[in-house]
């Protein structure tokens, strides 16, 4: 190749508008208008509607803004608590065995923002202890909700715990002050996982 057609990088210049080292004078390309292109209008208005889209996602009643609410405003720490309290009775678990995970006095709950926190729970015990099954209805139950949860209370037999290798039941009491209180049965032995 010859050095004529080689160009130090330094002379390269690529225009806002147009293509790489277009000489003074030459027609430019693109879709711009004046000195704004087609792409320096969309990438602010594409910013403008995910930022409305999130405001909106915000005022939803499943939004995360009253968790916000009642943790900065209220200073109600009760939602951040049972998740630390809850994380720290599993880390005590045996690391073998399925996990029967039953909701006592939950139906009492007076609050709305409280509904679901047998779900939360349910969640994120099955979040931390995979790949253990944790159980909390029958096994044909889909729960998406925690009204999921109330509406199928599951109450398995000795065979059937052993049959799917449930080592460990966990009880979960709230009491009348909104206060979750935990016993943990130990299961005696473990049958073979499916």
């Amino acid at each position: 190749m010859s050095a004529e057609y080689l160009e130090p990088i330094s002379k390269l210049r690529v225009n806002r508008v147009g293509s790489a080292g277009a000489a003074d004078g030459a027609p430019k390309g693109g879709f711009g208008i004046g000195s704004l292109s087609f792409s320096s209008r969309l990438i602010p208005a594409i910013a403008a509607v995910s930022v409305l889209i999130n405001i909106i996602m915000l005022f939803r009643p499943e939004s995360v803004l009253p968790l916000i609410k009642e943790v900065a405003l209220d200073n109600d720490l009760s939602r951040v608590y049972f998740v630390v309290g809850l994380d720290n009775l599993l880390d005590t678990l045996p690391a073998e065995g399925n996990v029967l995970l039953r909701f006592e006095g939950f139906g009492q709950l007076e609050r709305e923002s409280q509904e679901d926190i047998p779900l939360l729970m349910y969640f994120r015990a099955a979040y931390k202890l995979y790949p253990r099954r944790v159980y909390v209805v029958s096994p044909e139950v889909v729960v998406n909700t925690g009204e999921d949860i109330s509406a199928n209370p599951f109450s398995p037999s000795a065979e059937w715990l052993e049959g799917n290798s449930v080592s460990i039941v966990i009880s979960l009491a709230m009491a009348s002050d909104g206060s979750v209180y935990s016993r943990v049965q130990s299961i005696g032995s473990v049958g073979k996982e499916r």
